[in-house]
């Protein structure tokens, strides 16, 4: 077990102390299930407890195996780590906090995920993916706070539309998008199916039928 500590975390190109400690939550099920994430000490990050997770990836089923998954605004990476336990075939994690990745990384370390795994510290909001880097199945966990600010749900939805929406022909994909149950403004696309858990809505969003199912 790890105590709550000023722990020096190391990854590619960054050395920091942060303040950890064991969340109480954990890997729900699959390969790792059971083991214990670290989170920080503070409340600067809040990941999506085991109960709301646990329905989500209720729903997911068998979308979840030899995906290839996208983890935005990661934070310390609750969403994509549980799918790689669920037998995801790689992970991309992305946030702009070097506190939260730094963590993340001790994570991925702890469950042995490393050779599945890319991270990447940068804005959520003007992710891009490529030809080389498509993704099956996307999170997406903004701060709750960002509804609040001018214009912020509209970069949310923006974000959303360009990665669910790409070029015609691309693969078809999955998006988990959660946002705070007081937000009560309808996104300006389809929905596929609303969850309500708690303080959080999760909305459940994918391409068009007609998106290509090759792989």
């Amino acid at each position: 077990m790890i105590p709550s500590a000023a722990v020096p975390l190391v990854g590619p190109g960054v050395a920091v102390v942060v303040c950890i400690t064991e969340l109480n939550m954990r890997i729900i099920s699959g390969s790792q299930r059971g083991r214990k994430l670290l989170g920080p000490r503070d409340s600067s990050v809040r990941p999506a407890l085991d109960s709301v997770r646990e329905a989500v990836f209720n729903i997911l089923s068998s979308e979840v195996e030899g995906a290839r998954v996208l983890d935005l605004f990661c934070g310390v990476g609750a969403f994509g780590l549980e799918a790689l336990s669920r037998g995801a075939r790689k992970g991309h994690f992305v946030d702009n906090s070097s506190d939260s990745l730094a963590i993340l990384r001790r994570n991925i370390e702890l469950l042995g995920f490393d050779a599945f795994v890319s991270v990447e510290q940068g804005d959520a909001y003007g992710f891009h993916d490529s030809a080389d880097a498509v993704y099956d199945l996307i999170f997406a966990d903004p701060p709750f706070t960002v509804f609040k600010e001018e214009g912020g749900a509209e970069r949310v939805f923006s974000m959303a539309e360009r990665l669910l929406y790409p070029d015609p022909g691309r693969e078809k994909r999955t998006m988990v998008l959660r946002l705070p149950s007081w937000y009560r403004r309808e996104p300006p696309f389809q929905v596929d199916d609303r969850r309500v858990y708690g303080e959080s809505v999760v909305l459940f969003l994918s391409t068009p039928g007609d998106a290509s199912g090759s792989s």
